[in-house]
């Protein structure tokens, strides 16, 4: 007959039992799912310790086997993320010293495993650790390399970066200055886009420019239609056609004016320190005048009249070469 259990190996009995209950829990809370599923059928935390064994022995050679394959496919290329790539070796390089593996475990081994991992664009790294002493030739050596090679590369990344931006919100403006002529004249985009439309529909050929109206119809200011009225000396609005001031300082409205690149050559042609070079001929004089960037021919001396300068006088004084009074 079996021995009946006193009362003291009975209250034993439960103690064991309520500790394996608890070390039961605590195993099954600091594992993963599919760990609690394979382990749900033990009865006791024994057996559940023995098949968590079983299944993480890091010293089979299917373990090892999975380690070296996940480095043989660890690769960083050139534009990849340095500091993940190197935390990712660590965690590998913990994972062989557990299991056993030589390059676990030697410095050396760890250093030129990490080198293999490495692009050619990465060749600085290898060339700098290799030409280091023999005795300084360690895996601490070799990280402290690879992290100053991605500090520089991250700061060479965000100058070209911010150069970019730059370039993108400060856009060159191309300009053509002209000596001699003056820079204060203030022209909207939309107001030279209106003179330049102006401009195609009064007589944009390829004759002579009139200095009265500013079209190249084929007359000079002496002949103009328009401004001959107004005797020659002085300048003539290509907007109101009147004496006394250019088109770009007439009060009136803008949009009706006349705009072509040869008001360049007007004011030119009016500039105070311009150069005059006169050549006489058999039958009339021609004149050019030197702006210090480009030189024009004039036929008539009373084109080269600065108002600024010269007052207001009587129109037989300056008379055109040749004209009848």
């Amino acid at each position: 007959m079996p021995v009946n259990p006193s009362s003291t190996d009975l209250k034993l009995i439960e103690a064991w039992k309520d500790r394996d209950a608890r070390a039961r829990s605590l195993i099954q809370r600091t594992i993963s799912g599919p760990m609690v599923a394979m382990t749900r059928a033990l009865k006791t935390s024994s057996e559940m310790w023995l098949l968590l064994h079983d299944l993480n022995d890091l010293n089979t050679s299917d373990h090892r086997a999975t380690i070296n394959r996940r480095l043989a496919n660890l690769f960083l290329e050139e534009s990849g993320d340095m500091t993940e790539h190197l935390n990712t070796y660590i965690e590998m390089v913990a994972e062989a010293e557990a299991a056993g593996l030589p390059w676990g475990k030697q410095d050396e081994d760890k250093a030129l495993c990490f080198l293999d991992t490495l692009d050619h664009a990465f060749r600085p790294i290898k060339s700098e650790w290799r030409g280091l002493p023999k005795e300084e030739r360690t895996f601490f050596a070799l990280i402290k390399i690879y992290k100053e090679e991605d500090v520089a590369r991250k700061r060479s990344s965000d100058r070209q970066t911010e150069a970019a931006a730059m370039a993108a919100v400060h856009k060159p403006k191309q300009s053509v200055k002209i000596k001699g002529v003056s820079g204060n004249k203030s022209k909207k985009a939309g107001h030279r886009s209106n003179h330049l439309k102006a401009a195609k529909t009064s007589g944009s050929g390829n004759g002579p420019l009139c200095f009265g109206c500013g079209s190249r119809d084929g007359h000079i200011r002496a002949d103009c239609p328009v401004a001959k009225h107004l005797g020659p000396g002085g300048i003539i609005c290509w907007n109101c056609h009147k004496k006394g001031h250019s088109q770009t300082e007439c009060p009136n409205n803008h949009a009706k004016a006349v705009y072509t690149k040869d008001e360049d050559i007007l004011s030119a042609l009016v500039e105070e320190h311009a150069m005059l070079v006169g050549e006489s001929g058999p039958a009339t004089v021609a004149f050019m005048v030197d702006s210090g960037a480009s030189q024009h021919i004039v036929e008539n001396e009373w084109m080269l009249s600065n108002s600024r300068n010269i007052p207001e006088m009587d129109n037989s004084i300056y008379r055109a070469p040749g004209a009848v009074p």
